[in-house]
């Protein structure tokens, strides 16, 4: 039987969730979060006891924001938005619908949330479970960015 639950990690456990994560993005989070900065929380979807995906939720802006970011950035702070980033769901369990569970219970503990992609394919991903662009780069812009809202 498998056993699929949601969990708030405390902080002494975040690096178990940020070790699975892709090389380039654990760079970016010690580059940009040096010490935690700004990390609220991390959740993560736990199967059999083992992390099977996860996503992090900032109370403030990164260090290095894209473009976007600083230009959108601190007013959904201040309207009270928290940025969701590093959404990752580990390569064997995709397309099971763990990555929407995982962003269903983290809206329930965290109702006002924004958050960027610059794989415009995952808008068919995010768009169905409520958020809504709220901002984009031009077109021709590289790289391109949308920035999504919920709540």
């Amino acid at each position: 039987m498998q056993i699929i639950f949601f969990e708030p990690l405390p902080s002494e456990n975040w690096s178990l969730f940020i070790s699975l994560l892709p090389l380039d993005w654990r760079n970016e989070l010690i580059l940009q979060w040096p010490k935690n900065r700004g990390v609220q929380s991390v959740f993560t979807l736990n199967k059999n006891g083992a992390i099977v995906a996860g996503g992090i939720v900032f109370n403030q802006m990164a260090l290095n924001p894209t473009p976007l970011e600083f230009l959108h950035g601190p007013d959904l702070f201040a309207a009270g938005h928290l940025y969701l980033g590093f959404v990752w769901v580990v390569p064997s369990h995709r397309s099971l619908g763990l990555g929407a569970q995982l962003l269903n219970h983290i809206a329930k503990a965290a109702p006002k949330l924004w958050l960027t992609i610059e794989d415009l394919s995952l808008e068919s991903f995010y768009i169905p479970l409520g958020y809504v662009e709220y901002a984009n780069t031009l077109p021709e812009a590289r790289p391109q960015e949308k920035l999504f809202t919920i709540g």
